[in-house]
């Protein structure tokens, strides 16, 4: 009878944890297959950035650099273009001012869209106890600056919602902030290994 009733305990504590749902898209409109040349140099500019998350920055940074090594150049100050604000889309002016202000081969354009804002771990006052939603968005566009093109652009995105009191998220933002990037970043490697 005791272990009846631990079982239905632990049952009931697991049908009221709620998970995030992942997605990968491909934003690339008629994508080609371009080769990337790994000899070449690498620049990584994050934009729209949780730089308050350290622990995911850190992460971000080492899986690049576990993938280019030296190749690998992290920028986030231009003098004529601002990387807090959400870059919908760069210009042609934007990527010849990069190529020349960086002299590198290809820009890789990590943006992110969080909603609500990563609090690193606070709670967020804006939700109250009934309803609670949680998507964040990991944007990837690859350049090929020598050919001033796009060459790769995929978004992983993770929504956790609900609307239940008493009931408790599985997943904290910051581990869900991570797995939404290793989606990304998965695929990434495989698009650069073929």
């Amino acid at each position: 009878m005791r272990k009846l009733f631990l079982f239905g305990c632990i049952l009931c504590f697991f049908n009221s944890c709620y998970s995030p749902k992942y997605a990968l898209t491909d934003v690339l409109l008629n994508p080609d297959k371009k080769l990337v040349h790994l000899d070449k140099t690498f620049l990584l500019v994050k934009n729209n950035f949780p730089f308050n998350a350290v622990k995911f920055n850190e992460k971000v940074d080492n899986d690049f650099k576990s993938l280019f090594g030296s190749q690998l150049y992290l920028q986030q100050n231009f003098i004529d273009f601002d990387v807090s604000d959400f870059k919908y889309l760069l210009t042609k002016d934007e990527l010849i001012l990069i190529k020349d202000q960086t002299n590198k081969d290809y820009l890789l354009l990590l943006k992110t869209l969080l909603k609500p804002a990563y609090k690193n771990g606070k709670k967020d006052n804006s939700m109250n106890n009934n309803q609670m939603k949680r998507e964040y968005h990991i944007i990837l566009e690859v350049y090929d600056l020598q050919n001033l093109e796009k060459i790769y652009a995929k978004e992983s995105g993770s929504i956790l919602e609900f609307k239940h009191e008493g009931v408790s998220a599985s997943t904290t933002s910051e581990v869900q902030l991570e797995k939404t990037f290793q989606l990304l970043f998965n695929d990434f490697k495989i698009f650069i290994n073929k």
